[in-house]
Order: C-alpha cells, then structure tokens, then sequence
C-alpha cells in the first residue's frame, strides 16, 4: 500500500491537483520493461493469421454482429457520459441499428475510434465511508456506449485467435 501523504488541500484546485498527481504516479507506466516482460506478454498473441481468420477480422461489421454484442452486454448500469443506457441501444436497435452499424464500421475502417465516442469520464468511488486520503478511493472509468460496442465488436472478433495461443 502507498504512503498516504500529508499535504493537506486548502482550496478545489488544491484537492484537484492532489488527485491528478496521485493518479498520475498510480497508474504510471514503468520507465523500462525488460525483454523478459515484452517476451511473457507477446507470447500471448499468434506469431500469425492464416489468410481465412485475416479476412473473418477484416469483413464488414454486419448488423447481427452489433446486435449480439448489445445481447452480451451487461444491462441496468448508470448511463453512460453520454446520456444514453445499454437498454436505450437495445430497445431502439430496429431505427438505429443501421447508424450504429455504421459507425462501428467506420470506425474499424479508419482504425480510430470517432473523438466524440472516444470521451471517457473517470469516477472515484469511496472504499470507506469518511475517505481521508486518495488510497481510499477506486477509480472507475465511464466511457460511451458506441465506444464499448466497438471495443466488444474488435475483442470478440480477436478472441478466437488469441484463446488458440493460451497455453493452459
């Protein structure tokens, strides 16, 4: 567990500052990463693709494919920096289906995720019910729903490739 600093916050812009600093530091990537952690992760990752699972990656998004993603999703959550619900998506698929589609297609596309649809608000939940210091808060981040239906779309296309190379 880090070391709970002393600094005390006298004004927001104090408080803010504190909590910017010590998430900053908290989730900081390490300076150097040693061969031996670069080898560990990417043995993770196929050597390569054959040619038929590179195409069953690089085919269109289709509309059943969006929509069972939305199916998978995890439901009743707080809406999102966006205003709109999972269940939003869900209930009006048949008009907006196509859009939605869309856009997640654009967005493999480009290879970039559309600015609007890439914002994502972090949260700092309390572990304990008079925190006193920034250790005892979990930060959690809120990001748009178009953004985590094209995140599942990628995943879910990826995780056959990648859970053939696990070595149990």
């Amino acid at each position: 567990m880090k070391e709970a600093t002393s600094e005390l916050a006298r004004s927001f812009d104090d408080l803010a500052s504190l909590g910017v600093n010590y998430f900053k530091n908290l989730f900081k990537a390490p300076e150097e990463v040693s061969i031996v952690e670069v080898i560990r992760v990417t043995q993770f990752f196929p050597r390569f693709i054959e040619e038929e699972g590179n195409d069953s990656i690089m085919e269109p998004v289709s509309k059943e494919e969006v929509e069972d993603i939305l199916k998978l999703m995890q439901k009743d959550k707080i809406p999102n920096p966006d205003g709109w619900t999972l269940e939003f998506f869900q209930h009006f698929f048949e008009f907006i289906g196509d859009e939605l589609v869309t856009i997640v297609e654009d967005s493999r596309h480009i290879r970039s995720i559309y600015h609007p649809f890439n914002a994502t608000f972090l949260a700092l939940i309390p572990k304990s019910d008079l925190p006193g210091s920034f250790d005892e808060f979990r930060p959690i981040s809120l990001c748009t729903c178009v953004y985590k239906i094209t995140a599942k779309v990628i995943a879910s296309r990826l995780k056959p490739f990648l859970l053939s190379n696990l070595a149990f």
